[in-house]
C-alpha cells in the first residue's frame, strides 16, 4: 500500500463539477481509464475493499434495536398484559355480552 494521497483532490468530489474531478484525477469522463492506467493504480494503491474484520453480529443488531427505554417499556408491558391474560382470564372478556329482546 504506497502513497494514497497521489489520487486526492482539493475539494470534495461532491462540491466540484464532474470535469473537474476528472481533470484532477487525470482521467476522462468519455472513455475512462485505460486497462495498463488502472492496473498501474490498483498495484500503486492497492484493491478497493474496506479494512477490517467482517460485520456486526446479528444479536448486536438485536441488542441495539431493542435496547432503548421505549421498546423496553412496550416488552415490558406486553409481558405483564400476557400474564394477567393467562393467569385471570375472565378479567378479559372476549365482548360485551349481547341480549337480544325479541318481541
Amino acid at each position: 500500500m504506497a502513497d494514497k494521497a497521489v489520487f486526492s483532490l482539493a475539494q470534495p468530489p461532491y462540491r466540484l463539477p464532474a470535469d473537474e474531478v476528472a481533470r484532477q484525477l487525470d482521467t476522462s469522463l468519455d472513455r475512462g481509464l485505460t486497462r495498463q492506467e488502472a492496473r498501474r493504480r490498483h498495484d500503486l494503491v492497492g484493491d478497493n475493499a474496506l479494512e477490517g474484520t467482517g460485520g456486526v453480529s446479528i444479536f448486536r443488531v438485536l441488542f441495539k434495536q431493542v435496547a432503548n427505554a421505549l421498546t423496553l417499556v412496550f416488552i415490558l408491558s406486553a409481558g405483564v398484559l400476557m400474564i394477567r391474560y393467562w393467569s385471570w382470564p375472565w378479567h378479559f372478556p372476549t365482548g360485551p355480552p349481547i341480549s337480544l329482546k325479541v318481541v
